[in-house]
């Protein structure tokens, strides 16, 4: 075939421009649609005066610096988690997102920072698996009026024993089979916001095995977090397969 360009062909012919189409969703092994994540581990230098700032201002602290890593001119961080765990003898700030985050926002000297796609290792669960977990849950409960029964507006910290139920009921519910589960009552962080209340959040580190009951579900509760108090540091659920 000849390229047009080079025919002699004097009849005109209309052109058309072909017009953009929206690419499909990719979509994991089972057809599901898949959304793209990262996984940012921030191994905090505590002697950075940032990140002393940080750890004093509690939630907002380090809410107002993990929205700072993504595009976040929408002003959408409904889909940022993050959560503050100690390594070895120090301190790591772990942030999930789902656009990839820009480090160069980050202060001078505010920690070693690694990033990690999460897609594949998303992708990668199966029913039956068995796991590794660790979240940090804002474990509250319904109080309820002593005269009329009915449930008040605000939510009450969970105690004793309901701590662990919180979780163990949860769990099936975004398709895990709960095995093992050791829990670590964190700081409660507590902030104060412009012309409005302060706010106390009680925290709670669950730790333990489970087996995967539903991949579908759990891989839309972890890109979404679990619970309540996400922009404070509760929320983010991080699996490994165990050995």
């Amino acid at each position: 075939m000849t390229p047009a360009s080079a025919t002699n062909d004097s009849t005109t012919t209309a052109t058309t421009t072909p017009t953009s189409r929206q690419l499909p969703a990719r979509r994991g092994r089972r057809g599901t649609p898949m959304t793209s994540a990262y996984l940012t581990e921030i191994r905090l230098n505590t002697r950075s005066r940032d990140v002393q700032a940080d750890l004093r201002n509690g939630g907002y602290g380090f809410h107002h610096r993990t929205a700072r890593l993504t595009d976040t001119t929408s002003g959408d961080t409904s889909r940022l988690l993050w959560r503050l765990d100690t390594f070895n003898n120090g301190l790591r700030l772990l942030i999930q997102t789902t656009d990839k985050p820009d480090p160069t926002t980050l202060p001078d000297h505010y920690g070693n920072t690694r990033t990690l796609p999460l897609d594949k290792h998303l992708d990668r669960l199966t029913t039956g698996q068995k796991i590794r977990y660790r979240l940090a849950g804002n474990s509250v409960r319904f109080a309820f009026d002593e005269i009329t029964g009915l449930p008040l507006p605000n939510r009450i910290p969970c105690k004793g024993d309901e701590i662990t139920t919180w979780w163990t009921r949860r769990a099936p519910e975004i398709g895990l089979d709960v095995d093992t589960t050791a829990t670590f009552q964190l700081p409660t962080v507590t902030g104060t916001r412009e012309r409005k209340p302060g706010f106390r959040l009680v925290l709670t580190r669950y730790d333990g095995t489970a087996t995967i009951t539903n991949p579908d579900t759990l891989r839309t509760a972890m890109l979404a977090g679990i619970g309540r108090g996400k922009a404070f540091g509760a929320g983010l659920l991080t699996i490994a397969a165990t050995l």
